[in-house]
Protein backbone atom coordinates (compact mmCIF):
# COMPACT_ATOMS: atom_id res chain seq x y z
CA UNK A 1 0.00 0.00 0.00
CA UNK A 2 2.93 2.34 0.69
CA UNK A 3 4.12 1.91 -2.90
CA UNK A 4 0.65 2.68 -4.18
CA UNK A 5 0.40 5.85 -2.14
CA UNK A 6 3.83 7.01 -3.26
CA UNK A 7 2.98 6.47 -6.91
CA UNK A 8 -0.45 7.98 -6.49
CA UNK A 9 1.06 11.14 -5.03
CA UNK A 10 3.70 11.20 -7.73
CA UNK A 11 1.10 10.99 -10.45
CA UNK A 12 -1.05 13.66 -8.88
CA UNK A 13 2.02 15.86 -8.64
CA UNK A 14 2.87 15.24 -12.28
CA UNK A 15 -0.67 16.06 -13.32
CA UNK A 16 -0.57 19.33 -11.42
CA UNK A 17 2.91 20.17 -12.69
CA UNK A 18 2.04 19.35 -16.29
CA UNK A 19 -0.94 21.64 -16.02
CA UNK A 20 0.78 24.51 -14.23
CA UNK A 21 -0.15 26.88 -17.03
CA UNK A 22 -2.42 26.64 -20.04
CA UNK A 23 0.30 27.73 -22.43
CA UNK A 24 2.75 25.11 -21.21
CA UNK A 25 0.10 22.47 -20.93
CA UNK A 26 -0.96 22.64 -24.54
CA UNK A 27 2.34 23.31 -26.23
CA UNK A 28 3.71 20.38 -28.28
CA UNK A 29 7.23 21.06 -27.09
CA UNK A 30 6.24 20.80 -23.43
CA UNK A 31 8.94 18.70 -21.73
CA UNK A 32 6.85 17.83 -18.69
CA UNK A 33 6.09 14.48 -20.25
CA UNK A 34 9.09 13.59 -22.42
CA UNK A 35 12.62 13.89 -21.06
CA UNK A 36 14.88 12.11 -23.49
CA UNK A 37 17.19 9.47 -22.02
CA UNK A 38 15.93 10.00 -18.49
CA UNK A 39 12.31 9.43 -19.45
CA UNK A 40 12.10 5.91 -17.99
CA UNK A 41 14.57 6.36 -15.20
CA UNK A 42 12.48 4.57 -12.58
CA UNK A 43 9.48 2.28 -12.37
CA UNK A 44 7.02 5.00 -11.50
CA UNK A 45 7.73 6.73 -14.78
CA UNK A 46 6.45 3.74 -16.69
CA UNK A 47 3.05 4.88 -15.43
CA UNK A 48 3.53 8.61 -15.14
CA UNK A 49 4.95 8.73 -18.66
CA UNK A 50 1.58 7.69 -20.00
CA UNK A 51 0.14 10.91 -18.63
CA UNK A 52 2.17 12.70 -21.27
CA UNK A 53 0.03 11.11 -23.94
CA UNK A 54 -3.15 12.04 -22.10
CA UNK A 55 -2.21 15.73 -21.86
CA UNK A 56 -1.71 15.83 -25.60
CA UNK A 57 -5.05 14.10 -26.19
CA UNK A 58 -6.71 16.82 -24.10
CA UNK A 59 -5.14 19.42 -26.40
CA UNK A 60 -6.92 17.97 -29.46
CA UNK A 61 -10.25 17.10 -27.83
CA UNK A 62 -12.19 19.98 -29.40
CA UNK A 63 -10.33 20.20 -32.70
CA UNK A 64 -12.43 17.73 -34.71
CA UNK A 65 -15.61 19.61 -33.78
CA UNK A 66 -14.40 22.82 -35.43
CA UNK A 67 -12.89 20.99 -38.41
CA UNK A 68 -15.99 18.95 -39.26
CA UNK A 69 -19.10 20.70 -37.97
CA UNK A 70 -18.00 24.05 -39.42
CA UNK A 71 -17.85 22.37 -42.84
CA UNK A 72 -20.88 20.25 -42.03
CA UNK A 73 -24.58 20.92 -41.94
CA UNK A 74 -24.87 22.74 -38.62
CA UNK A 75 -22.36 25.45 -37.70
CA UNK A 76 -22.07 28.88 -39.27
CA UNK A 77 -20.15 32.10 -38.53
CA UNK A 78 -21.20 34.95 -36.28
CA UNK A 79 -20.07 38.57 -36.37
CA UNK A 80 -17.11 37.47 -34.24
CA UNK A 81 -15.86 34.64 -36.42
CA UNK A 82 -12.14 34.88 -37.29
CA UNK A 83 -10.94 34.48 -40.87
CA UNK A 84 -9.53 31.00 -40.24
CA UNK A 85 -12.94 29.61 -39.34
CA UNK A 86 -14.52 31.47 -42.27
CA UNK A 87 -12.06 29.71 -44.55
CA UNK A 88 -13.21 26.33 -43.29
CA UNK A 89 -16.86 27.33 -43.57
CA UNK A 90 -16.32 28.59 -47.14
CA UNK A 91 -14.52 25.42 -48.26
CA UNK A 92 -11.46 27.49 -49.26
CA UNK A 93 -8.94 25.52 -51.29
CA UNK A 94 -5.88 27.05 -49.64
CA UNK A 95 -5.71 26.69 -45.84
CA UNK A 96 -1.98 27.32 -45.53
CA UNK A 97 -1.13 28.67 -42.09
CA UNK A 98 -4.65 28.06 -40.78
CA UNK A 99 -4.23 27.09 -37.11
CA UNK A 100 -7.56 25.29 -37.00
CA UNK A 101 -6.74 23.18 -40.05
CA UNK A 102 -3.14 22.44 -39.04
CA UNK A 103 -2.95 18.73 -38.03
CA UNK A 104 0.34 19.10 -36.11
CA UNK A 105 -1.17 18.52 -32.67
CA UNK A 106 -2.65 15.21 -33.86
CA UNK A 107 0.86 14.11 -34.80
CA UNK A 108 2.12 15.25 -31.40
CA UNK A 109 -0.13 12.58 -29.87
CA UNK A 110 1.03 9.93 -32.35
CA UNK A 111 4.70 10.61 -31.72
CA UNK A 112 4.12 10.69 -27.97
CA UNK A 113 2.60 7.21 -28.26
CA UNK A 114 5.58 5.98 -30.29
CA UNK A 115 8.05 7.53 -27.86
CA UNK A 116 6.28 6.12 -24.83
CA UNK A 117 6.13 2.59 -26.24
CA UNK A 118 9.80 2.56 -27.24
CA UNK A 119 11.03 3.86 -23.91
CA UNK A 120 8.67 1.59 -21.99
CA UNK A 121 10.12 -1.38 -23.89
CA UNK A 122 13.65 -0.27 -23.09
CA UNK A 123 12.79 -0.04 -19.44
CA UNK A 124 11.03 -3.43 -19.50
CA UNK A 125 14.03 -5.09 -21.19
CA UNK A 126 16.31 -3.70 -18.48
CA UNK A 127 14.03 -4.79 -15.62
CA UNK A 128 12.55 -8.09 -16.82
CA UNK A 129 12.53 -9.63 -13.35
CA UNK A 130 10.84 -6.76 -11.56
CA UNK A 131 8.38 -5.23 -14.02
CA UNK A 132 4.69 -6.11 -13.77
CA UNK A 133 3.96 -7.49 -17.25
CA UNK A 134 0.21 -7.09 -16.96
CA UNK A 135 0.66 -3.38 -16.31
CA UNK A 136 3.16 -3.19 -19.14
CA UNK A 137 0.76 -4.87 -21.58
CA UNK A 138 -2.09 -2.62 -20.45
CA UNK A 139 -0.06 0.55 -20.98
CA UNK A 140 1.35 -0.50 -24.36
CA UNK A 141 -2.09 -1.59 -25.56
CA UNK A 142 -3.60 1.71 -24.39
CA UNK A 143 -0.98 3.67 -26.34
CA UNK A 144 -1.69 1.54 -29.42
CA UNK A 145 -5.41 2.26 -29.21
CA UNK A 146 -4.92 6.00 -28.74
CA UNK A 147 -2.61 6.03 -31.76
CA UNK A 148 -5.22 4.08 -33.75
CA UNK A 149 -7.98 6.51 -32.77
CA UNK A 150 -5.90 9.53 -33.76
CA UNK A 151 -5.09 8.04 -37.15
CA UNK A 152 -8.75 7.21 -37.73
CA UNK A 153 -9.57 10.82 -36.89
CA UNK A 154 -6.94 12.10 -39.32
CA UNK A 155 -8.28 9.83 -42.05
CA UNK A 156 -11.87 10.96 -41.58
CA UNK A 157 -10.97 14.66 -41.55
CA UNK A 158 -8.08 14.98 -44.02
CA UNK A 159 -8.39 11.80 -46.11
CA UNK A 160 -4.66 11.26 -45.68
CA UNK A 161 -1.97 11.01 -43.05
CA UNK A 162 1.77 10.62 -42.72
CA UNK A 163 2.31 7.22 -41.15
CA UNK A 164 4.90 7.47 -38.38
CA UNK A 165 6.09 4.57 -36.25
CA UNK A 166 9.35 6.06 -35.00
CA UNK A 167 9.84 7.90 -31.69
CA UNK A 168 11.08 11.46 -32.14
CA UNK A 169 11.89 14.39 -29.97
CA UNK A 170 12.90 16.95 -32.53
CA UNK A 171 11.79 18.74 -35.66
CA UNK A 172 9.56 16.63 -37.88
CA UNK A 173 9.41 16.91 -41.66
CA UNK A 174 6.30 15.07 -42.80
CA UNK A 175 7.63 14.78 -46.36
CA UNK A 176 10.01 12.07 -45.11
CA UNK A 177 7.17 9.66 -44.35
CA UNK A 178 4.73 7.61 -46.39
CA UNK A 179 1.49 9.49 -46.98
CA UNK A 180 -1.43 7.07 -46.76
CA UNK A 181 -4.93 7.76 -48.09
CA UNK A 182 -8.02 6.87 -46.08
CA UNK A 183 -8.09 3.26 -47.27
CA UNK A 184 -4.40 2.90 -46.47
CA UNK A 185 -4.97 4.39 -43.01
CA UNK A 186 -7.77 1.91 -42.33
CA UNK A 187 -5.54 -1.01 -43.32
CA UNK A 188 -2.66 0.29 -41.21
CA UNK A 189 -4.93 0.83 -38.19
CA UNK A 190 -6.27 -2.68 -38.55
CA UNK A 191 -2.73 -4.02 -38.60
CA UNK A 192 -1.70 -1.84 -35.67
CA UNK A 193 -4.47 -3.21 -33.46
CA UNK A 194 -3.77 -6.83 -34.37
CA UNK A 195 0.05 -6.84 -34.63
CA UNK A 196 0.75 -4.24 -31.97
CA UNK A 197 4.16 -3.51 -30.51
CA UNK A 198 6.67 -5.76 -28.77
CA UNK A 199 4.30 -8.73 -28.91
CA UNK A 200 1.45 -6.73 -27.34
CA UNK A 201 -1.66 -6.08 -29.43
CA UNK A 202 -4.54 -3.66 -28.82
CA UNK A 203 -6.70 -5.96 -26.67
CA UNK A 204 -5.17 -5.44 -23.21
CA UNK A 205 -6.62 -3.02 -20.67
CA UNK A 206 -4.94 -1.02 -17.94
CA UNK A 207 -7.15 -0.70 -14.87
CA UNK A 208 -5.79 2.42 -13.24
CA UNK A 209 -8.18 2.36 -10.34
CA UNK A 210 -7.40 -1.24 -9.50
CA UNK A 211 -3.69 -0.51 -9.54
CA UNK A 212 -3.81 2.70 -7.52
CA UNK A 213 -6.49 1.67 -5.07
CA UNK A 214 -6.95 -2.12 -5.03
CA UNK A 215 -9.10 -1.98 -1.88
CA UNK A 216 -11.52 0.45 -3.47
CA UNK A 217 -11.59 2.61 -0.35
CA UNK A 218 -9.53 5.64 -1.37
CA UNK A 219 -12.00 8.42 -2.11
CA UNK A 220 -9.31 10.61 -3.66
CA UNK A 221 -8.40 7.94 -6.15
CA UNK A 222 -12.05 7.25 -6.79
CA UNK A 223 -12.77 10.87 -7.61
CA UNK A 224 -9.73 11.33 -9.84
CA UNK A 225 -8.72 8.04 -11.33
CA UNK A 226 -11.86 6.03 -11.92
CA UNK A 227 -12.31 8.01 -15.13
CA UNK A 228 -8.88 7.19 -16.42
CA UNK A 229 -10.21 3.81 -17.48
CA UNK A 230 -12.62 5.68 -19.78
CA UNK A 231 -10.07 7.87 -21.53
CA UNK A 232 -8.78 5.18 -23.91
CA UNK A 233 -11.16 3.76 -26.54
CA UNK A 234 -11.62 0.05 -26.11
CA UNK A 235 -10.45 -2.40 -28.72
CA UNK A 236 -13.96 -3.50 -29.69
CA UNK A 237 -15.25 -0.05 -30.67
CA UNK A 238 -12.14 0.81 -32.71
CA UNK A 239 -12.33 -2.55 -34.46
CA UNK A 240 -16.04 -2.06 -35.13
CA UNK A 241 -15.53 1.36 -36.71
CA UNK A 242 -12.60 0.19 -38.83
CA UNK A 243 -14.66 -2.76 -40.07
CA UNK A 244 -17.61 -0.49 -40.86
CA UNK A 245 -15.45 1.86 -42.93
CA UNK A 246 -13.90 -1.11 -44.73
CA UNK A 247 -17.33 -2.58 -45.56
CA UNK A 248 -16.91 -5.66 -43.34
CA UNK A 249 -20.41 -5.35 -41.91
CA UNK A 250 -20.57 -8.82 -40.41
CA UNK A 251 -17.47 -8.23 -38.34
CA UNK A 252 -18.86 -4.88 -37.20
CA UNK A 253 -21.98 -6.64 -35.90
CA UNK A 254 -20.01 -9.52 -34.38
CA UNK A 255 -17.60 -7.26 -32.51
CA UNK A 256 -20.28 -4.90 -31.20
CA UNK A 257 -22.71 -7.61 -30.12
CA UNK A 258 -20.02 -9.65 -28.38
CA UNK A 259 -19.23 -6.73 -26.07
CA UNK A 260 -22.75 -5.32 -25.72
CA UNK A 261 -24.20 -8.77 -24.94
CA UNK A 262 -21.50 -9.32 -22.33
CA UNK A 263 -22.09 -5.98 -20.62
CA UNK A 264 -25.89 -6.27 -20.76
CA UNK A 265 -25.70 -9.67 -19.04
CA UNK A 266 -23.89 -8.11 -16.09
CA UNK A 267 -26.90 -5.96 -15.19
CA UNK A 268 -29.92 -8.27 -15.41
CA UNK A 269 -32.82 -7.28 -13.19
CA UNK A 270 -31.04 -4.22 -11.87
CA UNK A 271 -32.96 -1.04 -11.10
CA UNK A 272 -30.05 0.99 -12.40
CA UNK A 273 -29.28 1.95 -15.98
CA UNK A 274 -27.47 -0.61 -18.09
CA UNK A 275 -24.18 0.43 -19.65
CA UNK A 276 -24.31 0.78 -23.47
CA UNK A 277 -28.11 0.28 -23.57
CA UNK A 278 -30.61 2.91 -24.72
CA UNK A 279 -33.17 2.28 -22.03
CA UNK A 280 -34.86 3.70 -18.94
CA UNK A 281 -34.08 7.38 -18.41
CA UNK A 282 -31.61 7.58 -21.31
CA UNK A 283 -33.73 10.01 -23.29
CA UNK A 284 -34.62 12.14 -20.28
CA UNK A 285 -30.97 12.45 -19.33
CA UNK A 286 -29.84 13.68 -22.72
CA UNK A 287 -27.78 16.81 -22.31
CA UNK A 288 -26.84 16.14 -18.70
CA UNK A 289 -24.05 13.93 -20.02
CA UNK A 290 -22.33 16.93 -21.54
CA UNK A 291 -22.51 19.26 -18.56
CA UNK A 292 -22.48 17.11 -15.43
CA UNK A 293 -19.47 17.29 -13.15
CA UNK A 294 -18.28 13.84 -14.23
CA UNK A 295 -18.79 11.66 -17.29
CA UNK A 296 -21.89 9.49 -17.16
CA UNK A 297 -20.32 6.06 -16.80
CA UNK A 298 -23.37 4.15 -18.03
CA UNK A 299 -23.38 5.84 -21.43
CA UNK A 300 -19.63 6.31 -21.80
CA UNK A 301 -17.36 4.16 -23.90
CA UNK A 302 -14.47 6.63 -23.92
CA UNK A 303 -14.23 10.29 -22.98
CA UNK A 304 -11.68 13.10 -22.73
CA UNK A 305 -11.96 14.69 -19.31
CA UNK A 306 -10.79 18.12 -18.15
CA UNK A 307 -10.39 19.89 -14.82
CA UNK A 308 -9.94 23.65 -14.94
CA UNK A 309 -8.45 23.62 -11.43
CA UNK A 310 -5.40 22.02 -13.04
CA UNK A 311 -5.62 24.28 -16.12
CA UNK A 312 -7.10 21.46 -18.15
CA UNK A 313 -9.51 23.26 -20.43
CA UNK A 314 -10.89 23.17 -23.95
CA UNK A 315 -12.31 26.06 -25.96
CA UNK A 316 -15.87 24.88 -26.66
CA UNK A 317 -17.61 27.54 -24.62
CA UNK A 318 -15.22 30.18 -25.90
CA UNK A 319 -16.51 29.38 -29.38
CA UNK A 320 -20.18 28.60 -28.64
CA UNK A 321 -21.33 30.55 -25.59
CA UNK A 322 -22.77 34.04 -26.07
CA UNK A 323 -20.82 35.20 -22.98
CA UNK A 324 -17.59 34.03 -24.59
CA UNK A 325 -16.20 35.07 -27.94
CA UNK A 326 -19.21 33.42 -29.62
CA UNK A 327 -17.48 32.56 -32.87
CA UNK A 328 -19.88 29.88 -34.07
CA UNK A 329 -23.65 29.39 -33.93
CA UNK A 330 -26.17 26.88 -35.19
CA UNK A 331 -27.53 27.38 -38.70
CA UNK A 332 -31.27 27.83 -39.07
CA UNK A 333 -31.35 24.96 -41.55
CA UNK A 334 -29.74 22.66 -38.99
CA UNK A 335 -31.96 23.82 -36.14
CA UNK A 336 -35.16 23.54 -38.15
CA UNK A 337 -34.53 19.87 -38.93
CA UNK A 338 -35.24 19.05 -35.30
CA UNK A 339 -38.68 20.70 -35.46
CA UNK A 340 -39.70 19.51 -38.93
CA UNK A 341 -42.18 16.59 -38.57
CA UNK A 342 -41.39 15.47 -42.12
CA UNK A 343 -37.67 15.22 -41.36
CA UNK A 344 -38.10 14.26 -37.69
CA UNK A 345 -41.44 12.43 -37.23
CA UNK A 346 -43.43 13.48 -34.18
CA UNK A 347 -45.35 11.14 -31.88
CA UNK A 348 -48.56 12.52 -33.38
CA UNK A 349 -48.82 12.31 -37.15
CA UNK A 350 -50.69 15.62 -37.38
CA UNK A 351 -48.22 17.64 -35.25
CA UNK A 352 -47.08 20.74 -37.10
CA UNK A 353 -43.87 20.99 -35.06
CA UNK A 354 -41.82 18.18 -33.55
CA UNK A 355 -40.89 18.70 -29.92
CA UNK A 356 -37.91 16.69 -28.81
CA UNK A 357 -35.30 16.56 -26.07
CA UNK A 358 -32.29 16.89 -28.36
CA UNK A 359 -33.50 20.32 -29.48
CA UNK A 360 -32.25 21.62 -26.12
CA UNK A 361 -28.84 21.53 -27.77
CA UNK A 362 -29.72 25.05 -28.90
CA UNK A 363 -30.45 28.31 -27.13
CA UNK A 364 -32.65 30.87 -28.89
CA UNK A 365 -30.79 34.19 -29.14
CA UNK A 366 -33.15 35.99 -31.53
CA UNK A 367 -36.61 34.44 -31.84
CA UNK A 368 -36.82 32.17 -34.88
CA UNK A 369 -33.65 33.75 -36.33
CA UNK A 370 -30.57 32.96 -34.30
CA UNK A 371 -29.59 30.01 -32.10
CA UNK A 372 -26.46 29.46 -30.04
CA UNK A 373 -25.08 26.03 -29.21
CA UNK A 374 -25.59 25.21 -25.54
CA UNK A 375 -24.87 21.50 -25.68
CA UNK A 376 -21.94 22.00 -23.37
CA UNK A 377 -23.52 24.63 -21.17
CA UNK A 378 -26.91 25.11 -19.53
CA UNK A 379 -28.44 21.67 -19.98
CA UNK A 380 -27.05 20.03 -16.87
CA UNK A 381 -26.55 20.92 -13.25
CA UNK A 382 -22.88 21.74 -13.05
CA UNK A 383 -22.17 24.91 -11.11
CA UNK A 384 -19.54 27.38 -12.26
CA UNK A 385 -19.73 26.03 -15.77
CA UNK A 386 -18.57 29.19 -17.50
CA UNK A 387 -16.18 30.17 -20.23
CA UNK A 388 -13.49 30.75 -17.62
CA UNK A 389 -14.10 27.29 -16.15
CA UNK A 390 -14.47 25.33 -19.34
CA UNK A 391 -13.67 21.80 -18.27
CA UNK A 392 -16.60 20.06 -19.93
CA UNK A 393 -15.79 16.54 -21.01
CA UNK A 394 -15.76 15.55 -24.68
CA UNK A 395 -17.04 12.09 -25.54
CA UNK A 396 -14.97 10.06 -27.99
CA UNK A 397 -17.52 7.23 -28.19
CA UNK A 398 -20.76 6.77 -26.27
CA UNK A 399 -23.78 4.47 -26.43
CA UNK A 400 -25.28 6.24 -29.43
CA UNK A 401 -22.14 5.54 -31.48
CA UNK A 402 -22.52 1.82 -30.82
CA UNK A 403 -26.20 1.78 -31.83
CA UNK A 404 -25.66 3.78 -35.00
CA UNK A 405 -22.77 1.61 -36.14
CA UNK A 406 -24.81 -1.50 -35.39
CA UNK A 407 -27.88 -0.29 -37.30
CA UNK A 408 -25.78 0.82 -40.28
CA UNK A 409 -24.03 -2.54 -40.48
CA UNK A 410 -27.26 -4.53 -40.08
CA UNK A 411 -28.92 -2.55 -42.85
CA UNK A 412 -26.06 -3.25 -45.23
CA UNK A 413 -26.21 -6.95 -44.34
CA UNK A 414 -29.83 -6.93 -45.46
CA UNK A 415 -31.20 -7.41 -41.92
CA UNK A 416 -33.75 -4.68 -42.45
CA UNK A 417 -36.28 -5.68 -39.80
CA UNK A 418 -33.69 -5.62 -37.01
CA UNK A 419 -32.29 -2.32 -38.26
CA UNK A 420 -35.81 -0.86 -38.27
CA UNK A 421 -36.58 -2.02 -34.73
CA UNK A 422 -33.28 -0.75 -33.29
CA UNK A 423 -33.67 2.57 -35.07
CA UNK A 424 -37.16 3.08 -33.68
CA UNK A 425 -38.57 1.41 -30.57
CA UNK A 426 -36.54 -1.60 -29.52
CA UNK A 427 -37.32 -5.31 -29.28
CA UNK A 428 -39.90 -5.46 -26.45
CA UNK A 429 -41.98 -2.58 -27.79
CA UNK A 430 -41.94 -4.13 -31.26
CA UNK A 431 -42.71 -7.73 -30.35
CA UNK A 432 -44.27 -7.59 -26.86
CA UNK A 433 -43.02 -7.45 -23.28
CA UNK A 434 -43.17 -11.23 -22.92
CA UNK A 435 -41.37 -11.95 -26.17
CA UNK A 436 -37.96 -13.53 -25.91
CA UNK A 437 -35.24 -12.51 -28.30
CA UNK A 438 -33.89 -16.03 -28.59
CA UNK A 439 -37.31 -17.29 -29.67
CA UNK A 440 -37.06 -15.07 -32.73
CA UNK A 441 -34.80 -16.84 -35.20
CA UNK A 442 -34.02 -13.66 -37.11
CA UNK A 443 -32.61 -11.99 -34.01
CA UNK A 444 -31.05 -15.11 -32.54
CA UNK A 445 -29.20 -15.93 -35.75
CA UNK A 446 -27.95 -12.35 -35.95
CA UNK A 447 -26.29 -12.79 -32.54
CA UNK A 448 -28.72 -11.04 -30.17
CA UNK A 449 -29.48 -12.41 -26.70
CA UNK A 450 -32.50 -12.13 -24.39
CA UNK A 451 -30.76 -9.25 -22.66
CA UNK A 452 -31.99 -7.00 -25.47
CA UNK A 453 -35.62 -7.65 -24.47
CA UNK A 454 -37.58 -7.57 -21.23
CA UNK A 455 -38.36 -11.26 -20.76
CA UNK A 456 -35.33 -13.08 -19.40
CA UNK A 457 -37.20 -16.24 -18.35
CA UNK A 458 -34.34 -18.47 -19.42
CA UNK A 459 -32.32 -16.66 -16.78
CA UNK A 460 -35.25 -16.55 -14.35
CA UNK A 461 -35.96 -12.81 -14.33
CA UNK A 462 -37.25 -9.77 -16.17
CA UNK A 463 -35.11 -6.83 -17.15
CA UNK A 464 -36.19 -3.66 -15.39
CA UNK A 465 -35.20 -1.38 -18.26
CA UNK A 466 -35.04 -2.97 -21.69
CA UNK A 467 -33.67 -1.67 -24.96
CA UNK A 468 -35.87 1.07 -26.43
CA UNK A 469 -33.99 1.73 -29.66
CA UNK A 470 -32.50 5.00 -30.94
CA UNK A 471 -35.75 6.96 -31.22
CA UNK A 472 -37.72 4.92 -28.70
CA UNK A 473 -35.93 6.51 -25.75
CA UNK A 474 -37.82 9.65 -26.73
CA UNK A 475 -41.07 7.65 -26.95
CA UNK A 476 -43.27 10.45 -25.58
CA UNK A 477 -42.01 12.85 -28.21
CA UNK A 478 -40.98 11.03 -31.36
CA UNK A 479 -42.65 8.81 -33.89
CA UNK A 480 -40.98 6.17 -36.02
CA UNK A 481 -38.49 6.89 -38.79
CA UNK A 482 -39.35 5.24 -42.11
CA UNK A 483 -36.95 2.34 -42.47
CA UNK A 484 -37.76 0.09 -45.41
CA UNK A 485 -37.95 -3.69 -45.09
CA UNK A 486 -37.81 -6.46 -47.66
CA UNK A 487 -40.94 -7.23 -49.62
CA UNK A 488 -41.92 -3.66 -50.36
CA UNK A 489 -41.32 -3.93 -54.08
CA UNK A 490 -37.88 -2.33 -53.89
CA UNK A 491 -34.54 -3.92 -54.73
CA UNK A 492 -31.96 -4.60 -52.05
CA UNK A 493 -29.83 -1.72 -53.30
CA UNK A 494 -32.79 0.66 -53.17
CA UNK A 495 -33.68 -0.44 -49.64
CA UNK A 496 -30.13 -0.18 -48.36
CA UNK A 497 -29.55 3.28 -49.83
CA UNK A 498 -32.90 4.57 -48.56
CA UNK A 499 -32.22 3.25 -45.08
CA UNK A 500 -28.65 4.60 -45.09
CA UNK A 501 -30.10 8.03 -45.83
CA UNK A 502 -32.56 7.66 -42.94
CA UNK A 503 -29.70 6.63 -40.65
CA UNK A 504 -27.78 9.69 -41.79
CA UNK A 505 -30.75 12.00 -41.17
CA UNK A 506 -31.11 10.61 -37.66
CA UNK A 507 -27.38 11.03 -37.00
CA UNK A 508 -27.68 14.75 -37.74
CA UNK A 509 -30.16 14.94 -34.85
CA UNK A 510 -28.21 12.67 -32.50
CA UNK A 511 -24.66 14.06 -32.74
CA UNK A 512 -24.81 17.86 -33.14
CA UNK A 513 -21.47 19.53 -32.39
CA UNK A 514 -19.67 16.29 -31.52
CA UNK A 515 -17.47 16.16 -34.62
CA UNK A 516 -19.22 13.02 -35.84
CA UNK A 517 -21.90 13.95 -38.37
CA UNK A 518 -19.60 14.84 -41.25
CA UNK A 519 -17.63 11.55 -41.06
CA UNK A 520 -20.93 9.62 -41.06
CA UNK A 521 -22.07 11.57 -44.12
CA UNK A 522 -18.75 10.83 -45.77
CA UNK A 523 -18.80 7.12 -45.01
CA UNK A 524 -22.32 6.67 -46.40
CA UNK A 525 -21.61 8.86 -49.44
CA UNK A 526 -18.46 6.83 -50.19
CA UNK A 527 -20.44 3.62 -49.98
CA UNK A 528 -22.85 4.79 -52.69
CA UNK A 529 -20.40 7.01 -54.58
CA UNK A 530 -23.00 9.73 -54.22
CA UNK A 531 -21.59 12.83 -52.60
CA UNK A 532 -24.86 14.68 -52.98
CA UNK A 533 -25.67 12.80 -49.76
CA UNK A 534 -23.36 15.35 -48.15
CA UNK A 535 -24.03 18.42 -50.25
CA UNK A 536 -27.81 18.25 -49.95
CA UNK A 537 -27.55 18.83 -46.19
CA UNK A 538 -24.53 21.11 -46.03
CA UNK A 539 -25.55 23.54 -48.78
CA UNK A 540 -28.86 24.42 -47.13
CA UNK A 541 -27.16 26.41 -44.38
CA UNK A 542 -25.84 29.02 -46.85
CA UNK A 543 -28.35 31.86 -47.23
CA UNK A 544 -26.75 33.00 -50.51
CA UNK A 545 -27.93 30.63 -53.30
CA UNK A 546 -24.71 31.22 -55.25
CA UNK A 547 -22.60 30.25 -52.23
CA UNK A 548 -24.78 27.21 -51.60
CA UNK A 549 -24.31 26.06 -55.19
CA UNK A 550 -20.56 26.72 -55.03
CA UNK A 551 -20.10 24.64 -51.87
CA UNK A 552 -22.33 21.84 -53.19
CA UNK A 553 -20.30 21.77 -56.39
CA UNK A 554 -17.01 21.57 -54.50
CA UNK A 555 -18.24 18.69 -52.34
CA UNK A 556 -19.56 16.73 -55.29
CA UNK A 557 -16.28 17.34 -57.13
CA UNK A 558 -14.32 15.75 -54.27
CA UNK A 559 -13.62 18.56 -51.78
CA UNK A 560 -15.05 16.72 -48.79
CA UNK A 561 -11.73 16.41 -46.95
CA UNK A 562 -9.97 19.31 -45.26
CA UNK A 563 -7.21 20.26 -47.74
CA UNK A 564 -3.76 20.25 -46.18
CA UNK A 565 -0.40 19.80 -47.94
CA UNK A 566 1.61 17.50 -45.68
CA UNK A 567 4.64 17.71 -47.96
CA UNK A 568 5.01 21.35 -46.96
CA UNK A 569 4.25 20.80 -43.29
CA UNK A 570 6.60 20.51 -40.39
CA UNK A 571 6.03 20.21 -36.67
CA UNK A 572 8.08 20.13 -33.52
CA UNK A 573 7.54 17.64 -30.75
Amino acid sequence: MKRINILRNLMLGLMVAACASCSDFFEPENDATLRGKDYMGESSELYSGFLGIVTKVQAIGDKAIYLTDTRGELLEPTDNTPGELYSLYNYDDDLSGNSYADPAKYYDVIISCNDFMQKAKSYKDAHETSIDMEHYKGLISSALRIKTWVYLTLGKIYGQAAWIDDPMQSFIDFSNFEIKNLDGILDACQNLLSTGFDGVNGTYNMDWRAWLDPTGTDSEVTSVYEYWNMMVPQHFVLQAEISLWKGDYQNTVNVLLKEMNRVFALNRGSLSATKYMRAGSYGGSYGNWFTSANPESWITESVITYNYQYNQKNSLLKHFDTTGEYMLRASLAGVNRFRDPVYNPSIKADDEVTSEKRFTTFKEVVKDKEYAVQKYLGMGHKTGHTVAHDDVQIYIYHTSDLYFMLVEALNNLGKYEIADVLMNKGFAAAYGLTAKVTANSLWKNAGFTNDWGKDLTEEGSYRTYQDLGIRGVFEKQLGGREMWRAGNGKTDLEIKKHNDLEILKEALLEFPCEGKTYPIMLRIARRWNDYSMISRFVSKKYADPAKAAEVAGKIEAGAYFVPWDLSKTASSH
